[in-house]
C-alpha cells in the first residue's frame, strides 16, 4: 500500500498507526468484557460519522468560485454561539491560533464575505435543537488578502 512521498506518506503512516492503536485498545476491552467493547465500538462510530460529517460540510467545494477554496463558513447565529464560533471556518484556517471568540472580528478585519449564491452544502442541524434545521455553508471571498 502507497500513500504516496513527503507529508502524504506521514500521514497515510499517522493514520494507519491510529486505527492499530484503537484496534489493540478495542481488543484489550473484548478480553475483558464484549459488551463494553461493542458500546465503545458503537460510540466511536458514531462520533466519527459525526466529525466526517462536519468536515465535509466545512470542506466541501475546493474547486468553487470562491476566492478561499479551503473552507467553507457559516453565518447563523445560534450555531456560532453555542459551537465557539466554528461557523467563522475560514478565519480559523488562515490563522489557527486566533481565539474563537476573535474570529468574527478577525474575518471581518480580512474582508471575508459569503457569496449568497453559492451554498457549497446544507448541512443537518443535529445540535441546534433543530432551529435552523438546516445549515448553509457557503464559500467565501476576501475583499483582500492576507
Amino acid at each position: 500500500m502507497s500513500f504516496g512521498s513527503g507529508p502524504r506518506r506521514q500521514y497515510g503512516r499517522y493514520y494507519l498507526l491510529d486505527y492499530f492503536v484503537i484496534l489493540m485498545f478495542l481488543t484489550g476491552i473484548a478480553i475483558l468484557s464484549l459488551k463494553s467493547a461493542i458500546i465503545i465500538l458503537s460510540l466511536y462510530v458514531i462520533i466519527t460519522f459525526f466529525s466526517l460529517r462536519t468536515d465535509y460540510s466545512t470542506h466541501i467545494g475546493e474547486k468553487s468560485n470562491g476566492d478561499i477554496a479551503f473552507a467553507n463558513n457559516c453565518r447563523d447565529k445560534v450555531f456560532n454561539r453555542f459551537f465557539w464560533n466554528f461557523g467563522y471556518h475560514v478565519g480559523h484556517h488562515i490563522k489557527p491560533s486566533t481565539h474563537w471568540t476573535e474570529l468574527p472580528a478577525y474575518e471581518a478585519s480580512l474582508g471575508v464575505t459569503l457569496q449568497d449564491d453559492n451554498i457549497q452544502t446544507n448541512s443537518f442541524n443535529f445540535f441546534g435543537l433543530l432551529m435552523p434545521p438546516f445549515l448553509n455553508w457557503s464559500s467565501a471571498k476576501f475583499a483582500k488578502c492576507p
